[in-house]
């Protein structure tokens, strides 16, 4: 990527360093880093660029591993293309904002109670829009301007409805001839018309209304309907955790020194201060990127330390969903959101939990959450130092383990890797399990992997009796079923299709032919679906 001539600075106004600095021609953005470190050179870049330039491009974060330049749309936060936000900026460059009196105009007249077509009357009048004397002169459609009515003055908007003899008796008539006849445009008259025409109804309402609005704005009730978060969301400030250690991580924005930082506190089960550690960088950034930056830092550190179990909090929304999603960020923001996933090697299965919330852990590692909130990040290190997070919302919380409860749920858990040729919808899967496995209410069904889902049932006996007569015949496919290991790693659950045959018609693979099929199944004495199966599985021999 070329310094002068390709767009790589993240800005819309100017992707590309101004002024241009000679010599720089033929040297791409590579040749800014520090020898043999993937980092940017501090020194040579704000030598190099104006102060602006240089806070944007020390603010792009640099991924320690080698990886592909790429382009991506800086007009979108996951950077990639999109027709809305490509019309919003030419909107915002091509037009400035106004600010003139003709807005509240518009405000009042659409929201007025006429019919529609009068409000567009009024609309294209105010707009000098109508087809008037004066407008088709300026045409060249007439060449004639006079008002019919008085045969004096242009025919123009504001004097058609305003001005003219004749229009003017019209309002005197109607009781609304309340303002001068002397206003320059139409709009003008219409803006001193409705400013007088106010009702005192109209003027009691609109103050009650404010006060209204500011006794909520107030008072400590004040969470927007649609808002994720409840009375009390926020307030903890130091929760000792139950077990390991909570690392607390926060970000912060410099703007007047073009810097950014973090901080993280670490803490053990008694609430002493384990560690402490803080980064302060040169470059301007988002607050996401500050904030994603900052966790990353934490879990690098966490990485290089030995503890057990630890919790890392964070105060951002946006970092924990874009953590916990499988959305792919094209941005800058993308490539530090994916260092955070290799750090913790996310590996979690999320149940509802009972209607007084919370988290139980479930034995070795594997958590079962039902609570909203902010990031909660639960590690546990094994012989291989991997890391086990789960992200729920926004909703600082502690965690507390249950041995017994996390039996509990992993014995009343099944994992079940589906083998079809067709795409499974979830809902669809759902309802037919419910009517094939005649299941009690309570049951649950999270898909964690492709054709591979989780099932919680309410009941420990119906685990067993599904594992004991798998497989299943099921959407026209082929269902395995696993119980879930002891420690809670489904991804270590053998899914080898050869041992499940083997298991059901206890045959070496040489075996696995229509003829031993049909033997088989008039030994037994009953037709299986297992047999059709078996035909659409596996070609005639």
């Amino acid at each position: 990527m070329q310094i002068t001539s390709d767009p790589w600075l993240p800005v819309l106004d100017r992707p590309t360093p101004n002024p241009v600095v000679q010599g720089l021609e033929n040297f791409t953005v590579s040749s800014l880093f520090q020898a043999n470190n993937r980092s940017w050179d501090v020194d040579v870049v704000q030598d190099l660029f104006s102060p602006e330039d240089a806070a944007l491009i020390l603010g792009i974060p640099l991924i320690a591993s080698a990886i592909d330049d790429s382009w991506y749309w800086v007009a979108e936060k996951n950077g990639f293309y999109s027709v809305r936000s490509a019309y919003n900026m030419l909107h915002s460059m091509k037009f400035t904002p106004d600010f003139s009196p003709s807005n509240g105009l518009w405000k009042i007249l659409w929201s007025l109670k006429v019919p529609p077509k009068a409000k567009d009357l009024v609309w294209r009048a105010t707009s000098n829009c109508l087809a008037t004397k004066s407008n088709l002169c300026i045409k060249k459609v007439l060449t004639e301007n006079l008002c019919p009515f008085c045969g004096i003055f242009a025919e123009t908007e504001c004097h058609l409805f305003v001005s003219c003899n004749f229009a003017w008796a019209c309002w005197n008539y109607a009781g609304l001839a309340t303002t001068s006849r002397d206003a320059t445009s139409l709009q003008l008259w219409l803006l001193d018309t409705f400013q007088l025409v106010r009702t005192v109804k109209d003027v009691v309402s609109f103050a009650t209304a404010s006060l209204d609005q500011w006794l909520k704005a107030q008072g400590k009730g004040n969470i927007p309907l649609l808002s994720p978060l409840k009375d009390g969301d926020g307030l903890e400030l130091c929760v000792k955790p139950v077990s390991g250690i909570k690392l607390n991580v926060d970000a912060a924005i410099f703007e007047h020194s073009s810097k950014h930082g973090f901080d993280c506190v670490v803490r053990n089960t008694v609430g002493e201060l384990v560690a402490a550690f803080a980064g302060l960088k040169f470059g301007r950034v988002s607050p996401e990127l500050a904030e994603i930056m900052g966790v990353r830092e934490a879990l690098s550190w966490l990485k290089n330390h030995a503890h057990s179990h630890a919790i890392v909090k964070t105060d951002s929304l946006v970092c924990a969903g874009a953590v916990r999603s499988a959305e792919v960020f094209a941005s800058a923001f993308g490539p530090v959101v994916e260092d955070c996933k290799t750090l913790l090697h996310t590996s979690m299965f999320i149940l509802n939990a009972p209607a007084s919330g919370g988290f139980h852990g479930t034995g070795s590692g594997t958590c079962v959450a039902g609570c909203d909130g902010a990031m909660v990040a639960t590690t546990k290190r094994g012989d291989g130092e991997e890391a086990i997070i789960s992200s729920i919302n926004n909703l600082s919380i502690s965690l507390e383990d249950n041995d017994e409860l996390g039996k509990d749920v992993i014995e009343r858990s099944v994992v079940v890797r589906l083998i079809t040729k067709k795409a499974i919808f979830l809902g669809l899967l759902r309802a037919v399990l419910a009517r094939k496995w005649r299941l009690a209410k309570g049951w649950k069904l999270e898909e964690v992997a492709a054709n591979t889902f989780i099932i919680c049932f309410s009941k420990r006996h119906e685990a067993e009796l599904n594992v004991t007569n798998a497989p299943w015949r099921v959407c026209d496919g082929f269902m395995i079923v696993k119980p879930i290991p002891e420690d809670g790693q489904w991804r270590s659950v053998d899914f080898s299709i050869s041992q499940v045959w083997v298991k059901v018609y206890e045959l070496p693979p040489r075996f696995w032919t229509t003829k031993n099929a049909t033997a088989i199944v008039e030994r037994i004495g009953s037709e299986a679906s297992i047999d059709q199966m078996w035909k659409n599985s596996f070609p005639t021999q």
